[in-house]
């Protein structure tokens, strides 16, 4: 989440913020068979099956959470509106007693802090902004027949461990 630790939130503000969260992301996964999600306190770590095609995933998510954002945001007061950054990426991921493991979840979780991304987010009034690897970014966001909507793509440099590679950010409001 953006600002979820800001100055002017509650305790009721952050509960009221991570409940919303928590129950967007069950109402947006809902039909995904086996889906798994970790909660990270000011975020939500989402696993899909490796079934579940990724295109399938991604078009939910930037379908159906600016919706949501919206509705919560309309009825709450300001501090207890809230705006995401989302970070998508595949790979494997090994099931642990008490959550998940893998080089997939460590990518991901640079590409939501990356700077570029969060500094797009920041700068722009979008409620979402969903950062993908290259490789979602080549399989499920390139052969998109909508062409506005690949358009819609920016890349962005991120800096992971000690390599550089490239993401493509999309700002939502």
């Amino acid at each position: 989440m953006v600002g979820y630790g800001a100055q002017n939130r509650t305790a009721s503000d952050l509960r009221l913020i991570r409940e919303a969260l928590l129950g967007m992301t069950r109402d947006v996964m809902r039909g995904v068979p086996d889906v798994r999600s970790v909660d990270g306190g000011d975020g939500v770590l989402i696993v899909v099956p490796p079934n579940v095609p990724p295109a399938e995933v991604l078009d939910r998510l930037v379908r159906e959470f600016p919706a949501a954002l919206e509705r919560h945001n309309g009825a709450v007061g300001e501090s207890a509106r809230f705006r995401l950054r989302l970070a998508v990426n595949v790979g494997p991921v090994a099931s642990l007693k008490d959550g998940v493991s893998g080089e997939a979840i460590i990518v991901a979780a640079h590409l939501v802090e990356a700077a570029d991304f969060k500094a797009a987010v920041a700068a722009s009034p979008a409620s979402l902004g969903v950062i993908v690897s290259p490789f979602i970014y080549e399989t499920a966001v390139r052969p998109n027949q909508d062409l506005m909507e690949v358009a819609s793509y920016s890349e962005v440099p991120v800096r992971i461990e000690e390599s550089n590679t490239t993401a493509w950010v999309r700002l939502i409001r």
